[in-house]
């Protein structure tokens, strides 16, 4: 079983696309946990950089891209009980990073989950969770992103 901020983490990732909103959820987390697992940094720093890419702040994202690599690599078990490939993860990283090298457009990007144990899970959260926003949703079917953020195509 994931930590239910994980599971908000990825809803927030794939479904809105709120990269900011995905920061705080794990920087809360993390603190909560006395800040002893660096792989939540590296997932906070994901999220940043791919907020700053989007928003054209090529450099922070490109530093914010790096730092991620960094406390990533050689964390291959961590990110396996996560529900990563690890090896597509990190090749999906440098790929990233070389986007921003380079000053590609920014284009959505999925992170590779491929345990069905945390996929399932995942997938149930997320149903439960666009359920619950479906019975706020205002007059008009007009449902918020998080401020900046471009809404799900």
């Amino acid at each position: 079983m994931v930590p239910r901020a994980y599971l908000e983490y990825l809803f927030q990732f794939h479904r809105r696309r709120d990269y900011y909103e995905c920061h705080e959820i794990l920087e809360n987390h993390w603190k909560s946990e006395g800040r002893k697992n660096g792989i939540w940094v590296g997932l906070i720093q994901v999220a940043a950089a791919l907020h700053h890419y989007r928003r054209g702040n090529g450099k922070g994202a490109g530093k914010l891209i790096e730092k991620s690599l960094f406390r990533l690599s050689g964390k291959e078990e961590a990110l396996k009980r996560l529900g990563f490939d690890s090896g597509k993860f990190l090749s999906l990283l440098e790929q990233t990073r070389e986007n921003i090298r380079k000053g590609r457009p920014y284009q959505d990007v999925d992170l590779p989950l491929t345990d069905p144990g945390v996929r399932r899970e995942y997938e149930e959260y997320a149903r439960k969770r666009e359920r619950e926003e479906g019975e706020r949703e205002p007059a008009g079917g007009v449902r918020k992103t998080g401020e900046g953020e471009a809404p799900r195509k």
